[in-house]
């Protein structure tokens, strides 16, 4: 008797499995096919809503090493995708941002692309409450993800435009992951310059050697605000300081 349970058991989950295939490839011949055809409703809404679907429709595939169904052209869907969303009548379909976002993890090609769009149209758009109105645990999981890379900065335009929760949520994802990252200087030189403002013909405070680490208490803009081993705050260009994960 368990074992003819065990049997319908698996039937069930291998055709369940076999649907759930089914259903993915219909609806990604959709989506190239609404796309070769710039039918605008059927890409929208055959477009990935969740982050697992968009990287197994974009992505790489690690275990077998292999790309995904579009990867090479996920450049041209996720620019047309974004590029609907500015139209009035589709505007609804802006939420899906957050979707995708949510629960993903920071990739190259297809999923970094989506990542910078997204910050770009929310901050182009000023459609900073969609991630304003998020829960606290949603909003946790896309804001980790839209400014997740190998070396997180602080974008001050992002951040000042969301709500105080928002905000916290952001530096202090963005504080965790800068103190995994030893920061030194890379220059060609011999040194870099520790200047006193932001600019190089301000005061050279400090030659820092290549090689010397610094710790970086600001990452915006070109010139990034540190502090030397010996104690002295300044600025140094980001061009050189390199970073690495603390082992």
């Amino acid at each position: 008797m368990k074992n003819i349970l065990l049997f319908i058991f698996l039937l069930i989950t291998l055709t369940c499995h076999s649907q759930d295939r089914k259903y993915a490839e219909n609806g990604l011949i959709k989506l190239k096919k609404s796309f070769s055809n710039k039918k605008e409703k059927d890409f929208l809404e055959n477009f990935p809503k969740d982050f697992q679907t968009f990287k197994n429709t974009f992505g790489w595939d690690d275990e077998k090493d292999s790309a995904e169904p579009l990867y090479d052209n996920s450049g041209a869907y996720i620019d047309y995708w974004f590029s609907l969303l500015q139209k009035p009548q589709y505007r609804h379909h802006e939420t899906s941002i957050t979707t995708i976002s949510k629960n993903g993890k920071w990739e190259a090609d297809a999923v970094n692309y989506f990542k910078i769009k997204s910050i770009e149209y929310i901050e182009v758009n000023k459609k900073y409450n969609l991630i304003n109105s998020l829960s606290k645990e949603d909003a946790k999981s896309v804001i980790s993800f839209l400014l997740d890379s190998p070396h997180p900065k602080f974008d001050s335009v992002f951040i000042s435009s969301l709500t105080l929760e928002k905000q916290k949520i952001a530096k202090e994802f963005l504080s965790k992951n800068a103190s995994d990252m030893n920061y030194y200087i890379q220059d060609t030189d011999g040194y870099a310059n520790l200047r006193k403002d932001k600019n190089s013909s301000s005061k050279i405070l400090q030659k820092i050697n290549t090689g010397e680490k610094v710790k970086v208490l600001n990452q915006s803009g070109d010139w990034w605000l540190v502090i030397s081993q010996e104690g002295k705050k300044g600025y140094v260009h980001k061009s050189r300081i390199k970073s690495k994960k603390s082992p």
